[in-house]
């Protein structure tokens, strides 16, 4: 018996470490083993093409890896992120359905006058971040406009509005709105103070807002900064400014949002990996771990510092803390600061 135990064991020691992790992953009792079968499933509530679905492929393919099945990518766009997000929570939570989280369709979508019918708070489970991003305000590479000020004043000066193109309920959208508000150097409760005469077009998502702006269909766009980085490389567009606290290390000679005159000024574009309520306890927590190591490795460390983003402080309390914050904020602007939404 004791050489038969022995056998067992090496057989064991000569597994792949994925072949471990499943063996080690064996739940007592008899309960079913997760994950059985494959593939899993990740919801990105955006089209094809932003920052977001290049996200969501890149964690699908090294989650994947890490658990041992494949993850398949299903894009469900609309409403902001929040139609995907809602058709993702019809599903049963038994963790191979995975949802990518974020600002739009977690937070800022709850500020909104008609509010998506899930509760991110209630309704999901927060597994980790997967990005933090700023977000870069541009316009035409032959556009006269250099600076902020240059804006500002071309937008007074005009008897039409200039026209911006955004993603409803996008952190570009909010800075945006924010712009408008911040720019009118007033309270927007004020009785005579109006908003920065900006018109926006909205978009299903973050792939063509650049195409257009580069054809002269909009004039004004802010983006996550990854998906400007290609055009702003070929002199396609210009940067007036940028939405994080600091300047960014990829555009160091393009000024603050804050430095430009907007004291105080920062939105920035988050993700994060989310499951729905109900999610099996040890799922929950084998999902959070092989998040970790994902977010630890260096591919990704590589892949995020290439494309100008943060890595996010790593696991499921502060993913829960920043939505929770963001949440509150949003909620808070939109409501008493006058921001705008249609």
């Amino acid at each position: 018996m004791r050489r038969r135990a022995c056998l067992k064991l090496h057989a064991l020691s000569l597994l792949s470490p994925l072949a471990t992790m499943a063996v080690h992953a064996q739940p007592q009792g008899g309960e079913a083993v997760w994950p059985e079968r494959e593939p899993l499933r990740l919801v990105v509530p955006f089209p094809v093409g932003g920052t977001s679905d290049r996200i969501g492929r890149r964690v699908a393919d090294l989650l994947g890896r890490e658990i041992g099945q494949r993850i398949l990518v299903d894009n469900i766009g609309g409403g902001g992120g929040s139609v995907g997000v809602a058709q993702a929570l019809r599903q049963p939570a038994d963790g191979y359905t995975l949802i990518l989280g974020g600002i739009g369709q977690n937070a800022i979508a709850h500020a909104l006058p008609a509010p998506p019918d899930y509760d991110s708070r209630r309704d999901l489970i927060a597994l980790g971040l997967l990005h933090v991003g700023a977000n870069v305000l541009l316009v035409r590479a032959d556009s006269p406009l250099r600076r902020l000020e240059d804006l500002i004043a071309e937008a007074r000066r005009r008897p039409d509005p200039i026209q911006y193109a955004y993603t409803p309920a996008s952190s570009g959208h909010m800075a945006m709105e924010l712009l408008r508000r911040e720019a009118a150097r007033c309270p927007m409760t004020q009785p005579g103070c109006s908003a920065l005469p900006l018109a926006g077009q909205p978009y299903r998502g973050g792939g063509r807002l650049l195409q257009d702006l580069v054809d002269g269909r909009v004039g004004l766009l802010f983006v996550n900064l990854d998906s400007a980085l290609a055009d702003l490389r070929a002199g396609r567009v210009r940067a007036l400014a940028v939405s994080s606290a600091r300047r960014h290390p990829l555009l160091p000679e393009v000024p603050t949002l804050a430095e430009s005159g907007l004291p105080g000024f920062e939105v920035l574009s988050w993700s994060g990996l989310m499951v729905a309520r109900g999610t099996p306890a040890p799922v929950v927590e084998r999902l959070e771990a092989a998040l970790r190591r994902v977010m630890a490795s260096a591919e990704m460390q590589r892949a995020m510092q290439a494309e100008g983003l943060t890595l996010p402080p790593a696991g499921a309390e502060a993913h829960a803390q920043l939505l929770a914050r963001e949440i509150t904020r949003w909620q808070r602007l939109v409501h008493d600061g006058g921001i705008m939404l249609d």
